[in-house]
């Protein structure tokens, strides 16, 4: 049923977000850089269910921030709190 599918795309987001922050906060705590595609293919995953729900804002903004995670932008998330502060900002919006 339609209901079903709608919340199973919305708890599968949440898990794929819960899992990005896991692979950020370990690349700002230790620098490890191994989960950073693994999180860039997760967001994809959640834009594409963004996409499914015709959640158009929410898409754009789920692929906004995969844009920022690459190189060489979120090197700086490691130095710059503030800049930090808005990734888990944008990140809560979009579990929101």
């Amino acid at each position: 049923d339609l209901r079903e599918g709608t919340s199973a795309l919305y708890r599968e987001s949440l898990v794929n977000l819960a899992r990005i922050k896991g692979y950020v906060e370990a690349y700002i705590r230790s620098h490890d850089v191994f989960g950073l595609p693994e999180a860039a293919r997760l967001l994809d995953e959640v834009a594409a269910g963004f996409r499914v729900l015709a959640l158009d804002q929410a898409e754009e903004c789920v692929l906004q921030v995969q844009q920022f995670l690459q190189p060489p932008d979120f090197v700086r998330v490691r130095t710059d709190l503030a800049l930090a502060g808005r990734f888990a900002d944008a990140i809560a919006a979009v579990e929101y």
